[in-house]
């Protein structure tokens, strides 16, 4: 197999997988009382659901985005839409955060970019409006906006008060820089989170 077949059979693979996820998400959106965060555990079938998804779905998006951009085929606008829906279902505000500020970057890539960029956002705004999610809860923005250290409990304040001081602190300089070799946080020895 070569690269591109290779490249062919990921793209189709994340492709239906997260197709699979969106229409699983829109079933229990129309059929079930659970909130964003209780749909997010429904996806049991896909493991690792929604991270380990997440940037699949952001790379997805790209790909057909500019493939709509170049072609003007209606069905890759519409693949790039389910990647750009489900990377806001996933709730992972890392991959949110890097979609905004690579759409940033590629805003001026080309006039027929820039336009359907801020067509796309607008709207998600409007119907960010219109639907009155609450944005602010189901993302925890709060949590980034209060932030203190002294607060305890919350992802962010874990992450940057024990789990990241802990994981430089059990690195050696070279491993700073090159890192462990893809071996997780979850295994480095003799620390409160390893396994």
């Amino acid at each position: 197999i070569d690269i591109k077949d290779f490249f062919s059979a990921v793209n189709f693979t994340i492709t239906t997988i997260i197709t699979f996820i969106f229409l699983h998400y829109l079933y229990l959106f129309f059929f079930s009382d659970w909130n964003f965060y209780q749909m997010r555990g429904q996806i049991t079938w896909a493991k690792g659901w929604p991270q380990r998804y997440s940037i699949f779905c952001l790379i997805g998006f790209y790909i057909f985005w500019f493939k709509f951009q170049i072609s003007n085929r209606v069905m890759y606008l519409f693949i790039s839409l389910i990647f750009f829906s489900s990377i806001f279902l996933s709730g992972t505000r890392s991959v949110i955060f890097a979609l905004l500020i690579s759409q940033l970057i590629t805003l001026f890539i080309s006039k027929k970019n820039f336009k359907n960029v801020v067509f796309l956002y607008i709207s998600v705004l409007t119907f960010i409006y219109f639907s009155n999610l609450d944005i602010v809860g189901n993302f925890r923005i709060s949590e980034i906006i209060n932030y203190n250290t002294e607060i305890t409990g919350t992802s962010l304040s874990n992450r940057l008060n024990s789990l990241y001081p802990e994981v430089i602190q059990s690195m050696s300089k070279l491993e700073l820089i090159f890192g462990k070799g893809h071996v997780g946080v979850a295994f480095i020895a003799d620390q409160d989170f390893s396994r």
